[in-house]
């Protein structure tokens, strides 16, 4: 039974990382060879590697998709896709370069542009909408929870650490002398504000759930990540805050009323 476009869109929604399914769009490879693509590859670290050089990316689209270069149409699309296998080599060297240097410095990994794009498209697929600045994730608190995961060390954060791309519009610089005397800029870590309302923690743990669904589409392969939904925070929001809980002015009446609660969360 032949695969409709809508079943190949929804495979690759849900098995390709978002980055690599931004790339091969963006270089116009076309669904149905996306789709054949994704049958073996799933992240740009993958398919950067599986082939050295552009003649035998040629004839490995050729061996593995069946496509020949014998018509103009053909020919097209094997352009599409070794473009597309030359922005993943890159990427792919440029993160390592980018990972070395950090660890090197004692600094945090930058997220890439294109990650972050891709990332906010598979919010934003899920959401149903284009998300504002305050309903996004600052790209330095995404980067730092991306580390933890990488690092296999995702841990919990406090909510003046969660922060939307508007709180973090401001470029905060810190300049330091490192063991050797070198003048060292780096970024400083942005801080929000502690929610003082009950609709000021509801946007603060909806801005954490559109956090976790941007790393869900990077990290896919993460089993504790899989069947994570915006739903599942929805559910602790109506509990916490609907009708199974007072009406709470602010983080110290919530932390009252958990104690009042024996610790039951």
């Amino acid at each position: 039974m032949a695969v409709t476009p809508e079943q190949q869109r929804e495979y690759l929604r849900t098995n390709l990382d978002s980055d690599f399914l931004y790339l091969l769009e963006e270089h116009g490879v076309d669904l149905a060879l996306q789709y054949q693509v994704g049958q073996r590859y799933k992240a740009i670290k993958t398919f950067a590697v599986f082939a050295d050089d552009r003649s035998a990316v040629r004839a490995a689209i050729t061996a593995d998709f069946s496509i020949r270069p014998d018509t103009a149409a053909d020919r097209a699309r094997i352009a599409c896709l070794v473009t597309a296998w030359e922005a993943a080599k890159l990427i792919r060297e440029e993160e390592a370069k980018l990972k070395a240097e950090a660890k090197v410095l004692g600094m945090q990994k930058p997220l890439a542009s294109s990650d972050r794009a891709a990332m906010r498209i598979a919010l934003e697929s899920v959401k149903g909408y284009a998300v504002s600045e305050s309903e996004e994730p600052a790209a330095e608190y995404l980067a730092h929870k991306l580390e933890q995961i990488e690092n296999g060390e995702p841990t919990g954060s406090y909510l003046d650490e969660v922060i939307s791309r508007k709180e973090a519009g401001a470029l905060q610089l810190q300049t330091s002398l490192d063991n050797q005397g070198r003048l060292r800029i780096t970024r400083q870590k942005p801080k929000g504000k502690l929610p003082q309302s009950t609709e000021e923690l509801r946007a603060k743990i909806r801005l954490e759930a559109a956090t976790w669904i941007m790393l869900l589409a990077k990290c896919k392969g993460r089993v504790y990540l899989r069947g994570l939904e915006l739903s599942s925070f929805d559910r602790y929001l109506e509990y916490l805050l609907g009708d199974r809980s007072p009406y709470l002015a602010s983080p110290l009446e919530y932390e009252v009323f958990i104690y009042s609660r024996g610790g039951d969360r």
